[in-house]
C-alpha cells in the first residue's frame, strides 16, 4: 500500500511540478505579449466554460470508485458493462454539449455582458466554443484513461493526465512565442488532448485484451443507474466551479480585468498551500475506495491520519513562507506588471490553510461513494461564500472574496465533514477534532515564526535565496511537529515498518 501511495505521489507531484512550472514561466510570457488587460478577459473567457466541467456530474468520481470495487470482487462481466455505459453518456455529454456552446456562443452578446473591449465579438465566441470542446471531450478522454487506476495502479493514470498537462502548457507557451492570439491558443490546447486519448486506446487495449473499450455493452438501464448517485457529485464539482470561476466573474463585474488578474495571479499562488493537501488526496484515493470496501476502519483510520500529518505539515510549511515572501514572489514573478497586494495575499493563505483539516477529511466519503451529505455541503459553502463575495466585494473591495469564501466554509464545512468522516472511520469525534487542531495549529504558528524570523534576518539578501531559505526552514520545522504531534507512537513505528519493508524490497501491505 506505501509502496502504491508513494508511486502516486510521485506522478501527482510531477503534475504540480509542471503547474508550478507553467505558471511561472506562462504569466510573465502572457504579460510580455498581451497587456494585464487581454489576459484577465483570456482568464474570463476560460472562466466561462469552465463550468462546462460540471456536466461530468460527479460520474467519474462515481465509476471509478464502482469499477475498483468491481475489479475486487472479480466481476469481469459487471465491469465490461459498467464501462461500455459509461463510455457511451461521456460520447454523449461530449457531442451534446459542443454543439450547445457553440450555439448559445452565438445567441448571447459575449462582448458586452463579459466587458470584453480588445476581444472581437467572433473570436470570442470561437475561442469559448473551443475552450468548451476541450473541457467536454476531456471527460470521456479521462474516464477511458481511469482503467489503470481501478486496476489500482493510479500512478499509470495520473502520469497520463498530468503529461497531458504539460502538453497543454508546452503548445501554449510555443503558440504565444510564434502567434501570441487568442484564438490560437485556444485551438493548439486541442493536440495534446487528442494525443492523449490515442495513446490511452493503444497502450490499454495491448494491457487488458479482456477489458476493450467500446459500446457493445452499454445498457440504457444501467446508465440511467449512473447518472442519479453522481448528480450527488455533481454538487461536489458545481460547488467547486462556483467557488473558483464565479469569484472570477464577480471581480470581473465589478473590479474589471485587471483586478482578475491580480487575483488569479494572487490566489494561484496562494493556493500552492492547498495544493498539498490535494496531491496526497488524490495519491490516497482508491487506497480508501479498497479499504472501505474490505471494512477495514483500523487501516482506513491509520491512512487518514497519514495524510493528515503530512499534509497539515506541508500546507503549514508552504503559506507561511508565502506569508511573509509572497509580494517579492508576485512582483518577480510579473516583472512589476501587477502590483501585489499583500493584504489579500495572506487572507486567501488563511482561506486556504485553515481549511485542511475539512478537506482531507471530506477525502473520506467521496472515495467511498457515501457522499450525500458532503455534495450539500460543499454545495451550501460555495454558495453562501460567493455570495457574501458579491456583496462584499462592492464595500470594501477584493479583500472581500477570501472573507466570504472563508465563511462559507466554516457555516458548512469545518464541522460537519470531519464528523461524517469519523462515523466512517470509526473514530470518536471530539477527541479526533482536538487532536487535528492543536497539532495543526501548533505546527502553523512554529512555522510561520520560523518565517517570520527568516524573513528579518535576511532582509538584506536576494530575494531568491530569502525565497530558499524560508522555504527549507519552514518545511523541516513543520515535518517534525508533523511527526511528533500529528502520528501517535504506534502509527509512527508503523510508518517506520513499512518504510524498512519497502527499503528491503518486500511486500508492502
Amino acid at each position: 500500500m506505501i509502496r502504491r501511495i508513494t508511486k502516486a505521489v510521485a506522478a501527482i507531484g510531477f503534475g504540480h511540478g509542471i503547474s508550478i512550472i507553467s505558471n511561472v514561466l506562462l504569466v510573465p510570457l502572457f504579460l510580455r505579449f498581451w497587456t494585464s488587460d487581454l489576459y484577465g478577459e483570456w482568464l474570463v473567457l476560460s472562466s466561462v466554460v469552465a463550468y462546462l466541467s460540471t456536466l461530468d456530474m460527479g460520474m467519474q468520481t462515481y465509476l471509478v470508485n464502482r469499477l475498483t470495487q468491481k475489479h475486487q470482487a472479480d466481476d469481469v462481466a459487471g465491469y465490461r458493462d459498467l464501462q461500455h455505459s459509461g463510455l457511451a453518456l461521456y460520447l454523449a455529454i461530449a457531442t451534446v454539449g459542443t454543439v450547445i456552446v457553440f450555439s448559445l456562443s452565438c445567441a448571447v452578446p459575449l462582448k458586452s455582458w463579459l466587458r470584453l473591449e480588445h476581444t472581437g465579438t467572433w473570436t470570442a465566441r470561437i475561442v469559448v466554443t473551443l475552450l468548451g470542446a476541450q473541457l467536454l471531450w476531456a471527460l470521456p478522454v479521462n474516464f477511458v484513461s481511469a482503467i489503470y487506476q481501478t486496476m489500482g495502479n493510479l500512478a499509470r493514470s495520473e502520469w497520463r493526465y498530468q503529461l497531458h498537462r504539460a502538453g497543454v502548457a508546452a503548445s501554449t507557451a510555443i503558440a504565444l512565442v510564434l502567434r501570441p492570439t487568442p484564438l490560437t491558443l485556444a485551438c493548439v490546447q486541442l493536440i495534446p488532448l487528442i494525443a492523449s486519448a490515442f495513446f490511452v486506446i493503444l497502450d490499454a487495449t495491448r494491457r487488458f485484451p479482456q477489458l476493450r473499450f467500446g459500446l457493445r455493452n452499454a445498457r440504457s438501464g444501467l446508465v440511467f443507474s449512473i447518472v442519479r448517485p453522481s448528480l450527488l457529485f455533481a454538487g461536489i464539482l458545481l460547488a467547486q466551479a462556483v467557488t473558483v470561476q464565479g469569484s472570477i466573474l464577480v471581480i470581473s463585474s465589478v473590479l474589471g480585468a485587471s483586478a482578475v488578474a491580480l487575483f488569479v495571479i494572487t490566489r494561484t499562488l496562494a493556493n500552492l498551500s492547498r495544493q498539498v493537501v490535494g496531491l496526497l488526496s488524490t495519491a490516497t484515493w482508491t487506497e480508501v475506495t479498497i479499504l472501505e470496501a474490505k471494512g477495514d476502519q483500523s487501516a482506513l483510520r491509520f491512512v487518514h491520519h497519514l495524510l493528515l500529518a503530512l499534509a497539515g505539515a506541508g500546507s503549514s510549511a508552504v503559506a507561511a513562507a508565502l506569508w511573509f515572501e509572497g509580494p517579492s514572489v508576485i512582483a518577480a514573478w510579473t516583472s512589476g506588471k501587477i502590483a501585489p497586494n499583500p493584504m489579500l495575499l495572506r487572507l486567501l493563505l488563511a482561506q486556504t490553510i485553515l481549511g485542511t483539516p475539512w478537506i482531507a477529511a471530506s477525502m473520506i466519503p467521496a472515495a467511498s461513494n457515501r457522499h450525500r451529505r458532503l455534495s450539500a455541503m460543499y454545495l451550501a459553502s460555495s454558495v453562501i461564500g460567493v455570495t457574501l463575495a458579491a456583496v462584499g466585494v462592492r464595500l470594501i473591495g477584493i479583500d472581500a472574496v477570501p472573507i466570504g469564501l472563508f465563511v462559507g466554509e466554516l457555516i458548512a464545512c469545518y464541522h460537519f465533514v470531519p464528523r461524517d468522516a469519523c462515523g466512517m472511520m470509526g473514530q470518536e469525534y471530539r477527541e479526533y477534532m482536538v487532536r487535528v487542531w492543536s497539532s495543526f495549529l501548533a505546527t502553523a504558528v512554529l512555522a510561520g515564526f520560523v518565517a517570520w524570523l527568516v524573513h528579518e534576518l535576511a532582509a538584506a539578501r536576494s530575494a531568491p535565496l530569502r525565497w530558499a531559505l524560508s522555504g527549507a526552514s519552514t518545511t523541516v520545522v513543520a515535518l517534525v511537529f508533523g511527526w511528533a504531534l500529528w502520528l501517535s507512537p504506534r502509527e509512527r513505528n508503523a510508518v517506520r515498518g513499512r518504510v524498512f519493508a519497502i527499503l528491503q524490497g518486500q511486500p508492502s501491505v
